[in-house]
C-alpha cells in the first residue's frame, strides 16, 4: 500500500509563539515543482556536476525544522504530513511496513511510533545542525523496531559477517523480510530504493559546509571515514536504488517536503540516472561474510567537471517503410544498451538514394533514456500511430524515408551504427513497402552486416492497415540483449552424486533474469528445451548464480547455499547443458546429442576459461576439465585437491587500443593507450609486456598498480613523461622505462598472467605493422584478441609523423582518446563517466559497533 499526502499543519506568520492553523494547498516554498526547481542548472540537471547540484540543494534548503517544539511545527508536524495515509488517521512505519494510528506519537517511553533517522546520530549526524530534521531522511518507525536496527549500517546478512549470525525478521514487530546481523540492518524489500536514495542525498548534501555539521560519506568501508561521518554500504545501497525505482508515493513525498517543509528536493528521486553518475556502479557484493575490502583513503576525481558519456549505448534496431498512404509510417528503431544521462549527444541521418551521407539530420533532446529502452523516430505522427496504435517518441521531417535509403546513427559526432550503404540505393538491404529489423544480441557496426538483419522483403507489408493485423508484422520493440553465460558444471562426489549443480556468470547488469532459462539434455537424447527458468529479479555486471539439484549436498560440499533449487539438475556427468535467453539458445556446454564424449565430468567438473566468450556450438578448448573420478574421494571442495574453481571466472575489461613511436628527440613519445571496456575494481590483476625486435615474448614487464578504472576511461603508459606531455599536452598515466619501444616491438596484454590481447607479433620485427615515427590505433568497435588482427588497426604509416611538433599540430595525428566500443553480448557496457569514485575511500571490511548502550534518541 502506498501513501497519499494530507493537508500540514504550518505557522502562518510571524517568528514567535503562535497557534498551529491547517493551510490551503497554495505551496509555502515556491518554484518546488521538478521543472522549475533545477531550471538553474545547465545545460541540464543531468549535465550537472556534484558541486553544482550540492549547492542547489544547500542554497533552496530554505527552512530548517526544530526537532520537538510546543510553538512551531517540527519534524513530528513534518512527518504526520509526509508520511500518514490519505485519511491523516494512520501512519506508515518504515521498517514494519505497516500502518499504525498517528497518534499518540512515542514521548520516550517507547510504547508508541518515533521519529528514525535513516542516517544515525551516532554515525555524523549533528544534534544542533539541520542534517538532524532534514525531512528526507527522518522516517517514522516502530520505537522497538528502531531500537533493534541502533546505528547499523544497511546492507544484508551474509556480506559482512556469516549468515549464521542473522536474525529475520529484523525483531518480532518488524516486516517479514527483513533482517539484520550484528553490522547490517536490510529493510523491507519495497522500501529499499526508498532508505537508498535518501542516504545518497545526505551524502550529497552535507559536506560539512553548514554549521554543526560533518561532512557526511557514504561508502563500503565507511569506518575509514573521518570523523566518524561514514554510513554503509554504498554498493549494496546502489543496488537497492536500481532495484526499487522511485514510484508515485515517494515523488509525492519529495514534492511535499520541498513545497511545504523545507523548500529543497531530493534529485535522485527526480533523477534516478544521477546515482550512478555521481557514486558509480556498485561493486559486487561480498560473499560469505568476507566484507568489503579497501586500501584507504584515495582522491577523488574534480567534482566540477561536466557529466559526459565516454561511450555509447545505444544502436539501430529497426526500419520501415509503410503501407499507408504517402508511404507511411516512416520510421527508425533505437535500442538503449545501457543507461544514457543525455541523448543529446546522439544523432542520425538518412541518406537518400545512394547519393552517400547527408550527415546530421536529427539530433536528440537533452533528456535520459533507461537501459533496455526502446525509442522511435517518425517522419509524422498520425500515420505512425494509426499503424501501430502508439504514438512515436521524436518526430521530424528529415526521416521521409523511401525504403532505399541508408541509415547513420552518430555519437558525439562521429557515425556508430548504419543501416545498408550510404552510397548505394537499396541494393540487397532494400525495404520499400517493408522493413528491416536487427537479430538479438548482434553488434552495432559502422559497415553495414546484413546477415544481422531479418528483412520482411520489399511489397511484404503493402496490404497491412496496421501492424497488429500485419501477416509479415515489424517486430516492434522487441530486439533483445543477452549477458548470462555459463561457466561451471559439477557431477559431486558425496552420496547420490551430489553435488549436481552449474555455476553462470552475469556479464552485465541484468534488470529480469526471466528472460534466462535452463535445459538439461540427457544421456545424449537431444535437447530437453527450457526446463528451468530464473525467477523475476535483478542480477548485477560480476555476480556469480548457482543452480543446484538440492541444497544440502551443495552447501555441504562447498560451504555456503545454492542461489536456486531445481530438480531438473538431476546431471551425470555425460549430460549437455542449454542456457536460453527469450526462448533461444544463447550457450553450450557439451553437446545435446552425445552422452559425454570427451567433455564428460563425471565425478568431476568442467569450468570455463577466463575471457572466453559463449557459443550455441560446444567450444572444448574454452573449458578446464578435471577429468572423470577426479574428485571422487572429496569430502568438500575445500578439502579437494583438485577443487572446483568455485566463482573464479573473470572477464577481462582492457584492451589495447594505440601504440606511438614519436617524432621527438629520442623518437619520443614511446606510449601505449588502453581502454576499460567495463569498470576495473582492480586494475593489479592486468599488465603488459613489449616484445623487442622479434625475439619473442618478453613476458610481464609492467603491472598496473591496485587501483580502480572506469569504464569508458583511457589508460596511458609512456616510457617517460617530459617528452610525452610536451607532444600531446598533458601528463601520461604512468610511466615505465620498458615502453622503450622503437616502431617494430609487439605489445602483449596480461590478465592475470594470461595475454589477452595483442599488437603486432612477439617474433616478427614489425612487418607489415610497424610504427616507426608514426602510430597505429585500434578500430571502432573491434574486439581484443590473441592473434593479431592488422585489420583491426588503423596505421599512420611509418614517418607519417617525423616533422611534427605537437599531436595538435600535426596532419597525421595519433587519435588519442578517441576510440568508441560497443561489445554489447560479451562485456559490461555502462554509458556513464562517473565524475566521482563509487566511495571517497576504496573497499575494506568495516568493523562496527552494535552495542546495546547506544542511546535510541542518538539513532
Amino acid at each position: 500500500m502506498r501513501l497519499a499526502t494530507v493537508p500540514l499543519i504550518l505557522l502562518l506568520s510571524g517568528t514567535g509563539p503562535s497557534s498551529l492553523v491547517l493551510v490551503s494547498s497554495q505551496p509555502h516554498f515556491s518554484n518546488c515543482d521538478v521543472s522549475s526547481y533545477y531550471s538553474t542548472l545547465s545545460p541540464s540537471p543531468l549535465q550537472t556536476s556534484r558541486d553544482d547540484m550540492h549547492q542547489l540543494l544547500k542554497a533552496t534548503h530554505r527552512n530548517v525544522l526544530p526537532y520537538t517544539s510546543n510553538n512551531n511545527p517540527d519534524v513530528w508536524d513534518g512527518l504526520l504530513a509526509t508520511d500518514t495515509d490519505a485519511t491523516g488517521q494512520l501512519v506508515h512505519l518504515i521498517y514494519g511496513n505497516k500502518f499504525v494510528a498517528a497518534t499518540p506519537y512515542d514521548s520516550g517511553s517507547c510504547n508508541a511510533w518515533n521519529r528514525e533517522h535513516l542516517w544515525p546520530r551516532s554515525r555524523g549526524v549533528s544534534d544542533s545542525g539541520p542534517d538532524n530534521t532534514d525531512l528526507h531522511h527522518l522516517r517514522p518507525a516502530d520505537c522497538n523496531v528502531n531500537a533493534a536496527r541502533s546505528n547499523r549500517y544497511f546492507g544484508q546478512c551474509g556480506t559482512v559477517e556469516p549468515l549464521a549470525s542473522c536474525v529475520s525478521p529484523a525483531h518480532v514487530e518488524a516486516a517479514l523480510d527483513t533482517e539484520r546481523d550484528g553490522q547490517t540492518f536490510l529493510p523491507p524489500t519495497d522500501r529499499r530504493g526508498d532508505v537508498a536514495r535518501a542516504i545518497l542525498y545526505m551524502d550529497l548534501r552535507y559536506d560539512g559546509s553548514d554549521p554543526d555539521t560533518l561532512d557526511l560519506v557514504v561508502s563500503d568501508c565507511p569506518e575509514s571515514v573521518p570523523d566518524g561521518a561514514g554510513m554503509g554500504y554504498l554498493s549494496q545501497l546502489l543496488q537497492w536504488h536500481l532495484e526499487d525505482p522511485p514510484d508515485e508515493e515517494e515523488r509525492n513525498r519529495n514534492g511535499e517536503i520541498c513545497a511545504n517543509w523545507q523548500g529543497n528536493r531530493n534529485p535522485f528521486i527526480d533523477y534516478p540516472e544521477l546515482a550512478i553518475v555521481y557514486f558509480g556502479l556498485p561493486s559486487p557484493l561480498p560473499q560469505n561474510g568476507e566484507g568489503y575490502t579497501c586500501s584507504g583513503p584515495t582522491t577523488p576525481p574534480p567534482t566540477n567537471a561536466p557529466v559526459t558519456e565516454t561511450f555509447p549505448s545505444l544502436i539501430i534496431t529497426g526500419v520501415i517503410d509503410g503501407p499507408l498512404s504517402g508511404g507511411l509510417p516512416k520510421a527508425i528503431e533505437l535500442y538503449a544498451t545501457a543507461h544514457i544521462p543525455d541523448l543529446s549527444i546522439y544523432s542520425v541521418g538518412f541518406a537518400n538514394n545512394g547519393g552517400g551521407t547527408d550527415g546530421i539530420e536529427f539530433t536528440f533532446p537533452s533528456q535520459s533514456a533507461q537501459a533496455g529502452s526502446f525509442l522511435t523516430i517518425s517522419y509524422e505522427a498520425a500515420g505512425f500511430e494509426a499503424f501501430f496504435g502508439v504514438p512515436p517518441d521524436f518526430v521530424d521531417g528529415s526521416v521521409n524515408i523511401n525504403g532505399d535509403d541508408a541509415i547513420e546513427l552518430f555519437f558525439d559526432g562521429e557515425v556508430i551504427d548504419v543501416y545498408g550503404d550510404v552510397n548505394v540505393a537499396g541494393g540487397d538491404w532494400k525495404y520499400m513497402d517493408g522493413w528491416s529489423y536487427r537479430r538479438d544480441t548482434t553488434n552495432p557496426s559502422t559497415v553495414f552486416k546484413k546477415d544481422d538483419w531479418m528483412m520482411s522483403g520489399t511489397n511484404a507489408i503493402d496490404s497491412c492497415a496496421s501492424n497488429a493485423a500485419c501477416e509479415s508484422a515489424f517486430p516492434f520493440h522487441t530486439y533483445k540483449h543477452a549477458s548470462l553465460i555459463i561457466t561451471g558444471v559439477i557431477d559431486g562426489p558425496l552420496s547420490g552424486g551430489l553435488p549436481k549443480a552449474i555455476e553462470l556468470y552475469a556479464t552485465a547488469h541484468i534488470p529480469d533474469l526471466s528472460i534466462y532459462s535452463v535445459g538439461f539434455a540427457n544421456n545424449g537424447g537431444g535437447t530437453d528445451g527450457i526446463e528451468f527458468t530464473f525467477p523475476s529479479q535483478s542480477a548485477w555486471a560480476g555476480s556469480f548464480l548457482t543452480i543446484s539439484y538440492e541444497a544440502a549436498g551443495f552447501e555441504a560440499f562447498f560451504g555456503v547455499p545454492p542461489d536456486f533449487v531445481y530438480g531438473s539438475v538431476n546431471i551425470n556427468g555425460d549430460d549437455a547443458i542449454e542456457l536460453f535467453f527469450d526462448g533461444e539458445v544463447i550457450d553450450v556446454y557439451g553437446d545435446v546429442n552425445v552422452a559425454g564424449g570427451d567433455w564428460k565430468y563425471v565425478d568431476g567438473w568442467s569450468y570455463r576459461r577466463d575471457t572466453t566468450n559463449p557459443s550455441t556450438v560446444f567450444q572444448k578448448d574454452d573449458w578446464t576439465m578435471s577429468g572423470i573420478n577426479a574428485i571422487d574421494s572429496c569430502a568438500s571442495n575445500a578439502a579437494c585437491a583438485s577443487a572446483f574453481p568455485f566463482h573464479t571466472y573473470k572477464h577481462a575489461s582492457l584492451i589495447i587500443t594505440g601504440v606511438i613511436d614519436g617524432p621527438l628527440s629520442g623518437g619520443l613519445p614511446k606510449a601505449i593507450e588502453l581502454y576499460a571496456t567495463a569498470h576495473i575494481p582492480d586494475l593489479s590483476i592486468y599488465s603488459v609486456g613489449f616484445a623487442n625486435n622479434g625475439g619473442g615474448t618478453d613476458g610481464i614487464e609492467f603491472t598496473f598498480p591496485s587501483q580502480s578504472a572506469w569504464a569508458g576511461s583511457f589508460l596511458t603508459i609512456s616510457y617517460e613523461a617530459a617528452g610525452f606531455e610536451a607532444y600531446f599536452g598533458v601528463p601520461p598515466d604512468f610511466v615505465y622505462g620498458s615502453v622503450n619501444i622503437n616502431g617494430d616491438d609487439a605489445i602483449e596484454l596480461f590478465f592475470d598472467g594470461e595475454v589477452i590481447d595483442v599488437y603486432g607479433d612477439v617474433n616478427v620485427a614489425g612487418g607489415d605493422w610497424k610504427y616507426m615515427d608514426g602510430w597505429s590505433y585500434r578500430r571502432d568497435t573491434t574486439n581484443p584478441s590473441t592473434v593479431f588482427k592488422k585489420d583491426d588497426w588503423m596505421m599512420s604509416g611509418i614517418n607519417a609523423i617525423d616533422s611534427c611538433a605537437s599531436n595538435a599540430a600535426c596532419e597525421s595525428a595519433f587519435p588519442f582518446h578517441t576510440y568508441n566500443n560497443l561489445i554489447l553480448s560479451s562485456t559490461p557496457s555502462r554509458s556513464l563517466k562517473v565524475i566521482r569514485q563509487p566511495t571517497k575511500f576504496l573497499r575494506r571490511q568495516s568493523q562496527v559497533s552494535t552495542s546495546s548502550s547506544v542511546p535510541e534518541n542518538n539513532l
